[in-house]
């Protein structure tokens, strides 16, 4: 057999390379093109022209065959087959693949070889067929899918009951929104990767009578259109209902331009603006309503959930207590409080009080928290933001106008990039001390 698809005869070739991804996995299914034919087609077709095209970093012949091999042996058996299997195609190496390199374009990530496949990659092979080569690594981002699906599930409880609901999403939620546009069928719209068309296409929706929700990753919705956020639909108090995914360092590896640490700032200078950071999976929903049901602007940012308890079942609002503590007040912006309560575990010494934030504006401190303060006469926030504009100056400014005992105040937030390098969400918690072994110690230090 050829190495080369240019070497084959001629029908044969293009019964492959001619057929296109829908055309190759029929042959594959009705057994007129063997998947080993495909892959080896595709392999020669790389060795002949990788060098000079330079478009992949690794190439996995021996996976690629043997998965090949598998697949035409469970066809000859009768075996149910996915609707693309057979399809050779390439994986970009943002993407974790077992025994292939995972560095992202970063130099410092060259020659990693992760340990275990990202959930996203793992659907990939499942669903569509063998892998040939990665090309990059993004940390698995299951947990933020989870809750952004959380959100989607919420506003499709709305849509049928508010028929004027409509959703505009930038390009995004691939394998993800499927439900909710089948759902809201003309309802939904992609408005491509136009955030700020996007944004002032919703206002205009809004001022006819429409609830738009718009969503895309938190950096993309929040800074990038936010001209049009400020000016068509805050100014005239719109009720254009945003959504942001992957708030603070949510999107890891992907660097800098992909993280929102300034967003909960800027959102909370919009005039009219309502923030919600939902703590818990269960909160998601919540807010979903609650911002349906207000009148005027709002913007929900979403973060891997915290999976705690708030004391006595408190339902979703600003404020909730997590646990009853003594000697420290420790408030937390949305669902970092789940690190909180990794870091101190079970541990008595030190046991400070617990809260968590959600929404703002927060309006009046609840007389539960301030008793607590005037008590232990200390309170250190902890916020996956930065310290302009965030939590920290809110409760501090809260605090200089309510209580009548000087408190000791500290303040714990995401401080950027310190070295200069890139990693997973936890990484860069841990870096700026807002998780793990970094964040125990500051807490400690701090109730000392």
């Amino acid at each position: 057999m050829s190495e080369d698809c240019a070497v084959r005869p001629r029908g044969e070739a293009h019964a492959i390379v001619g057929a296109g991804v829908l055309g190759l996995a029929a042959a594959v299914r009705a057994g007129r093109v063997s998947a080993r034919d495909a892959v080896d087609c595709y392999l020669g077709r790389i060795a002949r022209h990788g060098s000079e095209l330079g478009a992949f970093l690794a190439v996995s012949d021996t996976a690629a065959r043997d998965a090949a091999a598998s697949l035409d042996r469970r066809r000859r058996q009768g075996s149910p087959l996915g609707a693309l299997a057979g399809v050779p195609f390439a994986v970009k190496d943002n993407l974790d693949v077992v025994g292939l390199p995972a560095s992202a374009g970063i130099g410092v990530l060259r020659g990693t070889t992760p340990e275990r496949d990202a959930l996203s990659w793992a659907q990939t092979e499942t669903n569509l067929g063998m892998a040939l080569a990665a090309l990059g690594k993004l940390e698995p981002g299951t947990a933020k899918l989870e809750e952004a699906l959380k959100a989607y599930q919420a506003a499709l409880e709305v849509a049928d009951r508010e028929p004027d609901l409509l959703f505009l999403s930038g390009d995004l939620g691939f394998m993800a929104l499927e439900p909710l546009r089948e759902k809201l069928g003309e309802r939904f719209v992609n408005a491509g990767v136009s955030e700020q068309n996007m944004v002032s296409m919703a206002a205009a929706l809004a001022l006819r009578g429409f609830k738009p929700l718009v969503y895309s990753i938190a950096p993309f919705v929040v800074l990038r259109p936010l001209e049009q956020i400020r000016n068509d639909v805050c100014m005239h108090r719109l009720s254009v209902k945003i959504v942001g995914n992957g708030g603070g360092y949510g999107y890891g590896i992907m660097g800098a331009t992909h993280h929102a640490l300034e967003d909960v700032a800027v959102m909370r200078t919009m005039p009219h603006m309502q923030v919600h950071l939902p703590v818990t999976s269960l909160d998601v929903a919540c807010a979903v309503n609650e911002m349906m049901a207000q009148t005027g602007p709002a913007y929900l940012r979403l973060n891997l959930a915290a999976k705690i308890d708030f004391e006595g079942g408190a339902a979703y609002r600003a404020f909730r207590r997590v646990r009853r503590g003594h000697g420290a007040v420790v408030v937390c912006l949305g669902p970092l409080v789940g690190e909180v309560m990794k870091a101190l575990g079970d541990s008595r010494d030190p046991s400070p009080s617990i809260w968590a934030l959600a929404r703002f504006p927060f309006g009046e401190l609840p007389p539960a928290l301030l008793q607590e303060l005037e008590v232990a006469k200390k309170c250190l926030v902890v916020e996956e933001h930065v310290a302009a504009g965030g939590a920290g100056e809110a409760l501090a400014a809260a605090m200089l106008g309510t209580l009548h005992t000087p408190v000791r105040f500290e303040h714990l937030f995401a401080r950027g990039y310190p070295s200069g390098r890139y990693g997973s969400q936890r990484w860069h918690l841990e870096e700026s001390s807002l998780a793990g072994a970094s964040l125990a110690r500051a807490i400690h230090a701090f109730c000392a």
